[in-house]
Parts: structure tokens; C-alpha cells; sequence
């Protein structure tokens, strides 16, 4: 388990995938079972919830926190960064 960058009291899940690599990024990565192959693949192997927080006009729902609901899912990447720069860790 490791804790969540911005959601301190929210515990996360290690898994291991084979699509992550020892020479490219960081190593650690989000995973969406929701979205993408790989992703679901690692979520079933691991028996996380097929997870899509995104309504049918692409804007993320009320259960994203209040950081993210209402934003268009395209807009959610950069407000992520921005919260993880100012993590009181980074």
C-alpha cells in the first residue's frame, strides 16, 4: 500500500504490470481500469472496480473531489500536475 499525492487519507494498492518498464518514466503509474486495455487487464488481475468517473459530455462526475468535478477530462491533467507540484513532498 502507499498513500495517495493529494488525498492523504486515502490508501493506494502497489501492483506490478509488465507494462511498465525499468527504462522509461518513473515506474510507478496511475491505473484506470476503466480506461485502456493494459489497465483493465492489471485491474482484473488485482480485483479492482472497472471505474469511469466521467459523464457522457466528457466532464468528470461529483465523486472525483471537488478539485475535479465538473472539469472537462482533458482539462483534469494539467489541475493533477499543478497539485502535485504543490504537494508539501515534491
Amino acid at each position: 500500500m502507499t498513500q495517495h499525492p493529494f488525498y492523504p487519507e486515502r490508501k493506494l494498492v502497489t501492483m506490478l504490470g509488465d507494462f511498465v518498464t525499468l527504462d522509461a518514466g518513473t515506474g510507478l503509474v496511475h491505473t484506470a481500469p476503466g480506461f485502456g486495455d493494459d489497465d483493465y487487464q492489471i485491474g482484473r488481475k488485482y480485483g479492482l472496480d472497472v471505474y469511469v468517473p466521467v459523464n457522457d459530455q466528457g466532464y468528470l462526475t461529483d465523486d472525483t473531489g471537488a478539485d475535479f468535478a465538473g472539469v472537462f477530462y482533458e482539462d483534469a491533467n494539467q489541475i493533477a500536475l499543478d497539485k502535485l507540484k504543490n504537494a508539501a513532498y515534491y
